[in-house]
Formats: C-alpha cells, sequence, structure tokens
C-alpha cells in the first residue's frame, strides 16, 4: 500500500509541476515541450553516421529481412487473437493474453522498475532502427526526441523527412517501417540465448519475506537461495512441483491452509537449515484474521544458478528480473508493432504495401479498415 501511495503522491507532483511548466515550454516545434501528461525533450541527433552504411549490400539484405520478421509477427498477431477469442467463447471464461502497462494497475510498481531498463533499450533501439533504415535509403531524419509520459513510462521518437519517404520506393518504404520491429526481435533473440546461457547449469529458488508475515518473523529480512524446500519430510528441488503440492494440501485441508501447521525447511546451497513455521490458527478468530494462517508469507522465484553463484540471491533475482522483462517487452513490441492499428508500424506495413494497386487515398482507407478489424480482434484479449 505504501508504494501506491507514494505513486500517487509522485504523480500527483507530476501533474502540478507540468502544468505549471506548460505555459512556458507549449511550442510544439521547441526544444522542450511540456504538457500535464507528457514532457518531450528533442535531441540533435539526425544519424547522418548512418549514411556511410548505404553501400553495404548486408545491411539491405537485414533491413529485407525485417519486412518478412513484420509479415510473420503480424499473422502471428492475428492467429493469437482468433485463437483467445474461440477459446473464451469454448469455455465462457474470459482471458485476456495482452497487458497493458500501466503501473500500480496492470503491473505492480516494483515489476515496473525491473522493466524500466529493458523497456527503455527496446523503445531507443526501435526508433534508432528506423533511423538507421530511413538514412540507408536516402531519407533524411528531421527529428527525434525522448518523452515521459505521466513521469513514468518512457517514448521516443524518429520523424523522417515526410516528403522523401512517400516519395521512396516502395522496399524502401517498406524497410524504413519494419526495422522497428526488426531491432525488437533482434534483441529477444540476443536476451533469450543470454538467458539460455546463464540458465543451463540449473535453477535455485530464491525466497523472500514478504514484511509482516510468519516468514518474515523467523527469516533473514533478504533473499535466500534455496537449493531444497522440506515440507512434511518432503523434498522438493524445484518452484513447480513445491506449488503443486501446496495446492493439494489446501485442497486435502477443504480449501484453506489455515487450520494446519506447516513446518518449512529452508536447505541454501551451503548447507544452511532456515526453518519457517505457520501455526493452524486458534479457533476463537474471526475470518478476517484467520487470513493471515493462510500463507507462510514468502515470494519465491526460480533465479538460474550461475547468477546466484556470482551476485548473489538478491542481486541475481534482481538482474534475472530484468533479463526476463527486457526478452519480453523486446517480442511484445515487436508484436504489438507489427500488428495494424492506426498508428503502429503495421498499419503503415499495410498501406505501403497496397499502394501500388490501389492509389496513395485507397491504401490509407485500406490501412484504417484493417486497423479497425484489428482492434475489433485485440479489444476482448485486453486486460482492462
Amino acid at each position: 500500500m505504501e508504494a501506491y501511495q507514494a505513486l500517487l503522491l509522485y504523480l500527483g507532483a507530476w501533474l502540478a509541476v507540468t502544468t505549471l511548466l506548460s505555459t512556458r515550454f507549449s511550442d510544439e516545434n521547441g526544444r522542450v515541450v511540456v504538457t500535464p501528461l507528457m514532457v518531450m525533450v528533442r535531441t540533435p541527433f539526425r544519424f547522418k553516421s548512418f549514411e556511410k552504411l548505404r553501400g553495404r549490400r548486408s545491411v539491405g539484405l537485414l533491413l529485407d529481412t525485417g519486412i518478412a520478421a513484420l509479415a510473420v509477427l503480424m499473422l502471428l498477431f492475428y492467429y493469437m487473437m482468433v485463437r483467445g477469442i474461440i477459446a473464451q467463447i469454448e469455455t465462457g471464461v474470459r482471458q485476456a493474453s495482452v497487458v497493458p502497462i500501466i503501473p500500480g494497475l496492470t503491473i505492480g510498481i516494483d515489476t515496473f522498475l525491473y522493466m524500466l531498463p529493458g523497456l527503455w533499450l527496446a523503445i531507443v533501439l526501435h526508433e534508432a532502427a528506423h533511423a538507421l533504415a530511413a538514412r540507408y535509403s536516402g531519407i533524411e531524419v528531421k527529428s527525434s526526441g525522448l518523452m515521459i509520459l505521466l513521469g513514468l513510462i518512457p517514448a521516443a521518437f524518429v520523424e523522417p523527412d515526410e516528403e522523401q519517404l512517400e516519395a521512396a520506393p516502395t522496399r524502401a518504404k517498406l524497410r524504413v517501417v519494419s526495422a522497428g520491429v526488426l531491432a525488437n526481435t533482434i534483441l529477444f533473440l540476443i536476451f533469450f540465448a543470454i538467458i539460455a546461457q546463464v540458465s543451463a547449469a540449473g535453477y535455485y529458488i530464491v525466497i523472500t519475506p514478504i514484511e509482516g508475515s510468519f516468514a518474515y518473523q523467523q527469516l533473514p529480512h533478504h533473499p535466500i537461495a534455496a537449493e531444497k524446500l522440506i515440507v512434511n519430510n518432503k523434498v522438493f528441488r524445484d518452484l513447480g512441483s513445491f506449488i503443486k503440492y501446496m495446492t493439494e494440501l489446501r485442497r486435502e485441508n477443504g480449501g484453506t491452509l489455515a487450520n494446519i501447521t506447516i513446518v518449512l525447511r529452508i536447505v541454501t546451497p551451503k548447507g544452511m537449515v532456515y526453518t519457517v513455521v505457520k501455526p493452524a490458527a486458534p479457533s476463537h478468530l474471526s475470518a478476517a484474521e484467520r487470513r493471515k494462517y493462510e500463507m507462510i508469507g514468502i515470494r519465491l522465484a526460480p533465479v538460474p544458478r550461475t547468477l546466484v553463484d556470482a551476485l548473489g540471491p538478491g542481486a541475481a533475482f534482481a538482474t534475472y528480473e530484468v533479463l526476463l522483462y527486457t526478452e519480453l517487452l523486446n517480442i511484445g513490441l515487436a508484436g504489438i508493432n507489427a500488428a495494424p492499428l492506426f498508428i503502429t508500424d503495421g498499419a503503415q506495413y499495410v498501406r505501403y504495401i497496397s499502394e501500388k494497386r490501389l492509389g496513395a487515398d485507397r491504401a490509407k482507407a485500406l490501412a484504417n479498415v484493417v486497423s479497425a478489424a484489428t482492434l475489433l480482434l485485440l479489444l476482448p484479449n485486453l486486460a482492462i
């Protein structure tokens, strides 16, 4: 609750300060632009150095793979959206598969902080790739910049010269619009490989006690790496089997753990043993008071042994979270940008690929129609 209160105070201060500054920095073409919802800073970068790559055929071929990658991801997006809708119809249960990043609403504050490094990397390199493709195709970059939305969400932009882009061949246009998706796909593959490498030796279970719980009273107030967990003389070396056992134990006891005593032993890689006892709730307690007795009070996460051995449990957990979210954010950003949704790269892709047959005006209309249909498929799958 304290984190959410701090978030509300921060947002309130942000809105107050930006509202005051918005009168001074209101010029849309200025170096700094401030509105109550956004702060934008234009950078001096025009990416002229990328023009040196124009003669390299390998760069062109790489950008061509971006055209193909966007098409594949667009089809994959449609497949997932349709499959999600069919699953909801068959089960009668809404299953949201697309979660917008809204700190404090769709994701926790702690989770968002782990996401931030990967989010900045994904966004900045996405836009830099657009600039590279534009310069490679002989299209100037008029402006670029960074933005902060609501004081939390990072954003960036690169603005190619619109007239030069519209006059460029179709292949060059497609290279420009698909380059961001290509960059995010490459970053996803890089971080996928890094995670596979650090995970090759297996995982420890990293345990963090929750403040105010039984575990918090009996464990050190910092993350602990566990080689194994022991409950009721049953030994667990992976998180999945431990969670499955605790779920079964709850079911066997009428859907609650409050009425039984649980003794958890945590065995560290160095052989140290920590013991946590969650007692059974006294019979005179109210339903609200018994809630504390429903859980041991620990957060558990699988973390690669390689990272734990090198950094220690706490730093290893944080590092692994950043790696995982960077991987997921890049493929997520690539997927959502590949989908035709009015302002996305996918919408521009549909427009440019149909211009030769339909002409500019009809191609724009087609892109809008496809975007509207795509939005209708997205909404049932959106976590709102």
